[in-house]
């Protein structure tokens, strides 16, 4: 007699939600408008593993690169502002559908926006944000 598969409970990351992560990286904008900008392919390689160091890391790197990769200034609000800009939706609905696994609109977020050049490094640094936040 063949005995039943038991389903194994995977640990859950903690979820946050849209609007805890909106604000997390609303702060980390306000924390990188005087630093340098950085180049995307540095900024990809430098990340850690280290999940305490990795949550800011890549909120970090995203927000700096954004600009580079868009070739223009992107818009975030200050942390308890209620509506939200352009590009803060543009990057929140992206997070979103990484975190859901829709890899089609994901794909077409970042084909809309993201020169080809820099496509691959900004959809890691969203997956990044998605998964470790």
């Amino acid at each position: 007699m063949v005995q039943p598969v038991q389903k194994i409970a995977l640990p859950v990351a903690p979820q946050f939600s849209a609007d805890d992560r909106l604000e997390e990286l609303r702060v980390t904008a306000l924390r990188c408008r005087a630093a340098p900008r950085q180049d995307l392919f540095k900024a990809c390689a430098l990340l850690s593993t280290d999940p305490d160091v990795a949550q800011e890391a890549y909120a970090r790197a995203l927000v700096k690169s954004l600009r580079l990769a868009l070739d223009r200034k992107v818009t975030f609000y200050r942390p308890g502002t209620a509506q939200m800009s352009f590009d803060e939706t543009w990057v929140m609905r992206a997070i979103t559908c990484a975190q859901q696994g829709d890899t089609d609109s994901f794909a077409f977020l970042i084909r809309s926006r993201v020169p080809h050049i820099y496509q691959r490094q900004i959809a890691y640094l969203i997956n990044g944000v998605a998964h470790k936040l």
